[in-house]
């Protein structure tokens, strides 16, 4: 069971800490308050990178057996920064029994290209 959560400049969250879960819990809101982006935080640490891919399969946002260039995959990555700043990482922590111990750190960091012409594959 989780005990707390925190949230670290994760999509529209710059910062979000909840305590004192229940075994049962509701998330109730207005339309574009941040319902999914709370659950899509819960799951991220135990899903991993996949997380968004398979999250944009299940809306029909993306083709099931879609295979990105750089651009496309990144573009997948840019809406989980809060604000769109790529700059800052995201970090998501739930804490519980040691079984229940998650920690994410996301942040974006490209990679040079060579000076000497030759590409990456």
């Amino acid at each position: 069971m989780i005990d707390s959560f925190q949230i670290d400049k994760f999509r529209c969250f710059p910062h979000l800490e909840l305590k004192d879960f229940g075994q049962f819990n509701i998330i109730v809101g207005d339309n574009g308050s941040g319902k999914t982006a709370l659950l899509e935080a819960i799951f991220f640490p135990g899903s991993g990178a996949g997380l968004p891919v398979a999250y944009r399969s299940m809306r029909g946002m993306i083709a099931p057996n879609f295979s990105p260039d750089k651009d496309i995959y990144k573009s997948l990555f840019d809406d989980l920064f809060y604000d769109f700043s790529e700059d800052s990482g995201i970090e998501i922590k739930l804490t519980g029994s040691y079984e229940n111990f998650r920690r994410n750190k996301i942040f974006f960091s490209p990679i040079p290209l060579p000076q000497d012409g030759t590409t990456l594959t």
